[in-house]
């Protein structure tokens, strides 16, 4: 039994990154590649598979939209930053305020 699960879980990775890489190509290139994909995962009708490939972009571009919302309103410094002197300020200002024990 557990031989049928592990078998299933193989197959099932092997599908999710075949529609993960579909999901990837530009329209024209989904068009071409979609019959022969839905042959070899063996999806009796092409339309779930335009469904799954479709949930994938949408997945994949909400992901890519929080990422850019995380760094919205950022500004950039007036000055360039000397990243070694600000590193050692922090170490400073992290030794000062924490302690440690061994």
């Amino acid at each position: 039994m557990d031989d049928d699960a592990s078998i299933e879980a193989a197959i099932d990775a092997e599908v999710d990154t075949e529609i993960r890489r579909l999901a990837g190509l530009s329209e024209i290139r989904y068009e071409q590649e979609r019959n022969n994909a839905a042959k070899r995962l063996e999806f009796g009708r092409i339309g779930v598979l335009d469904k799954l490939v479709k949930q994938a972009r949408l997945e994949s571009c909400a992901t890519e939209n929080a990422h850019d919302e995380l760094f919205t309103g950022l500004e950039p410094w007036d000055s360039p930053v000397d990243g070694n002197a600000l590193a050692l300020e922090a170490v400073a200002l992290l030794k000062r305020h924490t302690v440690l024990s061994l």
